[in-house]
């Protein structure tokens, strides 16, 4: 009998990868999904929507449980816990029992991997997190799809979760994390459950993820594994250039704001547009296309589907990407597998690909900037990079059947090991 897998994620956009394609952590979770779809039976459980929902996904079915947490206000609200504890308001309050002597589960500490200690009485920083939490059951009715499904393996995406541990108990199965690694910070915030203790594997999606990941969870705890992506491009961008840039040679510029905004990235997007370079410089924000040369520039209609994206990554020589990009980079690893390099801002997963894959610079301000696109400008020099880097993106992004059997080791579902449910 075929396993079944249930994925529990606070966010699972209708449409799938296309329609969210910029949207880092859908796009990782659906993969994930995917990828234990090829030898079970995934069901999707998310809190989101107004009411209660049943629907196919391509490969997935899709319980949407109505009960959805607005997760920036729920992060706010740990950010107040946090601030509270670092205020000094973990003060005892003897009038209040502890939650031992009411018989409730203690949210007191940071993380539940902590050494367990005396029984302690409720203090302000407890009574806030209770508060918040009150009357919040995000996954109710959750509990009834468990005990019919039965499931070998629970996938868990995400660090943002309320309520999730209590449904976890009543679960007889392994359990994946998918914490996404620069949300590790968000581990030891109070007012969300700690996960980490919970798991048997947690799941990582580069070393620089795993990097991360290790620092927030004691390898004590859970194995951490590094199974890569799949990030598929599209082979057909390399047949002609995009109709703007036509036989060009040019840099292309991700800004993930419009070019009129003070702060930083559209700062260097107008500095790069500006310049007299001898090669023209393609900018890619929000509201617009905008090719420069010589320091005047001209207008078009914004990029809004990957495939025209993909056209102006394979025929530029390099590839400027000031997006965030905190959980993957997807933008960087597509650049990548088109053997175009890239230059990225320094820190963060976005410099790790170029360093790890020899496949681009990195910079810290203007000046860093403006000599590394002069000097991949140079033919030798892009198409050295080039090649390396997408020797690197095509061994950890570029095989499905490589991340499938990585995501296989990793969670030990494989068609060998689905079993007949009693």
């Amino acid at each position: 009998m075929t396993a079944t897998v249930v994925v529990l994620t606070n966010d699972w956009p209708s449409g799938g990868s296309t329609s969210q394609h910029r949207d880092e952590r859908p796009f990782i979770t659906r993969r994930i999904a995917g990828a234990l779809a090829i030898d079970a039976e995934v069901t999707v459980v998310t809190p989101q929507g107004d009411r209660s929902t049943v629907a196919p996904d391509g490969a997935f079915t899709v319980h949407s449980l109505g009960h959805g947490v607005d997760p920036d206000r729920a992060l706010q609200e740990a950010l107040v816990v946090e601030a509270l504890r670092a205020g000094g308001c973990e003060v005892p309050n003897a009038t209040s029992p502890s939650p031992a002597e009411r018989g409730e589960r203690d949210l007191s500490t940071g993380s539940d991997w902590s050494a367990p200690g005396a029984p302690r009485r409720a203090t302000l920083v407890d009574h806030a997190r209770r508060w918040m939490r009150a009357g919040r059951d995000p996954w109710r009715g959750a509990e009834a799809l468990f005990e019919a499904l039965q499931p070998d393996l629970v996938v868990v995406a995400g660090s943002r979760h309320l309520g999730i541990s209590e449904l976890l108990d009543q679960v007889d199965a392994p359990v994946a994390l998918l914490p996404f690694g620069e949300d590790a910070r968000l581990l030891s915030l109070g007012l969300y459950d700690q996960l980490a203790a919970r798991a048997s594997v947690v799941l990582a999606t580069s070393a620089y993820e795993r990097a991360v990941l290790a620092q927030a969870i004691p390898a004590s705890l859970a194995r951490l594994e590094s199974v890569g992506l799949f990030v598929p491009v599209h082979p057909g961008a390399r047949r002609e250039p995009y109709p703007v840039v036509d036989d060009r040679r040019y840099v292309l510029v991700l800004c993930p704001e419009p070019l009129k905004a003070p702060s930083g990235a559209a700062t260097f997007a107008r500095l790069l547009g500006r310049r007299r370079f001898p090669h023209a410089v393609v900018v890619s924000h929000p509201d617009a296309l905008v090719l420069w040369e010589r320091g005047v520039h001209r207008c078009f209609d914004p990029i809004t589907r990957a495939l025209d994206l993909w056209r102006l990554m394979a025929w530029a020589f390099c590839t400027v990407d000031l997006r965030p990009g905190r959980f993957l980079a997807l933008t960087v690893i597509e650049s990548l597998r088109y053997q175009t390099p890239v230059i990225v801002p320094d820190g963060g997963v976005a410099a790790a690909h170029a360093r790890d894959g020899d496949g681009g610079l990195w910079f810290r301000d203007a000046a860093e900037l403006i000599a590394a696109v002069e000097l991949m400008a140079e033919p030798e020099v892009a198409e050295q990079l080039g090649r390396q880097g997408a020797r690197y993106a095509d061994a950890w992004y570029g095989s499905s059947e490589t991340f499938v059997q990585r995501v296989r080791a990793a969670t030990t579902i494989t068609r060998a090991s689905s079993t007949p449910k009693p």
